[in-house]
């Protein structure tokens, strides 16, 4: 940019300014009563709005100084942030949440969009998700929907993302699928069954019981190693035999259903039958 003044002697000396903010990186040239000044100078966003002057001030009279100045209307990408909303300070499964858009953009943003990790979004009533231009609503959030979430905008100067936010959605414990859940033990003889839990905090406690025909009966012989309880068990006579339930809790509550294990007599195998001897 240049800034020109004129009619001065000695040459008027010119400064420029954003604010109250000198600038520096100048050149200028005198001939006599004529100062031509040249800023080279590179805006940012925050520049957008502020007021550049330029000043001519004669080095022997002071103050008497002639300005001028702009208004700076300055273009640029979208810059983003999410900001979310719930009703606890931690996330929980079935809650609503929300996140808002916020966008600082020049020309004002004409696209805007939301990203789960690098996929789209897009409204779902089946899944309770919905997009409303700048806010995105996650009605009875579940634990399959923790991950990042960013939002995106455009404008003419091109398009800008947000920070991702991780979002950590805290579930009570459930069973594990296609574990094994019937064995078959002789009485007195000891067999391990291993009881596995997802669940977020991972941090959880179990409890075993046996579950027969007369009445539910605690036990005690197992041990925890993160989402996996192993019970040592030995049935001592017939009443032992029935089902075994394995219950895991963390901060989020309590299991809702437990995990069964059916626990039967060991049998003999049945003698073999139609054998044939071929040589290989």
């Amino acid at each position: 940019m240049k800034c020109q003044s004129s009619g001065s002697r000695p040459p008027a000396i010119i400064t420029w300014w954003i604010g109250s903010r000198q600038l520096l990186n100048v050149s200028e040239t005198t001939y006599d009563t004529t100062t031509i000044s040249k800023l080279m100078y590179v805006p940012t966003s925050d520049d957008h709005n502020r007021v550049l002057s330029c000043r001519a001030t004669n080095p022997v009279m002071d103050g008497n100084i002639l300005e001028d100045h702009r208004v700076l209307n300055i273009h640029y990408v979208p810059s983003l942030s999410v900001t979310v909303g719930a009703p606890h300070a931690y996330i929980m499964e079935g809650d609503i949440v929300y996140f808002d858009c916020n966008i600082d953009a020049n020309p004002p943003a004409t696209e805007v969009g939301w990203r789960f990790g690098d996929e789209p979004i897009y409204t779902d009533v089946n899944t309770g998700i919905k997009v409303q231009n700048r806010s995105l609503l996650l009605h009875q959030i579940n634990r399959k929907q923790s991950g990042n979430y960013s939002c995106v905008a455009a404008n003419s100067e091109g398009e800008g993302m947000s920070d991702t936010v991780v979002i950590n959605v805290q579930y009570v414990p459930y069973c594990t699928a296609n574990q094994r859940v019937s064995y078959g033990v002789a009485l007195r003889d000891s067999v391990d069954i291993v009881c596995e839990v997802e669940a977020f905090p991972e941090y959880v406690k179990f409890q075993w019981y046996l579950n027969n025909t007369f009445r539910q009966i605690p036990l005690k012989n197992f041990i925890v190693n993160g989402t996996v309880s192993i019970l040592q068990y030995v049935p001592k006579r017939d009443s032992d035999y029935g089902h075994l339930m394995c219950l895991a809790e963390n901060s989020a509550g309590l299991q809702k259903e437990a995990c069964c294990f059916k626990i039967s007599p060991a049998s003999v195998p049945s003698p073999v039958e139609n054998c044939v001897v071929s040589k290989e």
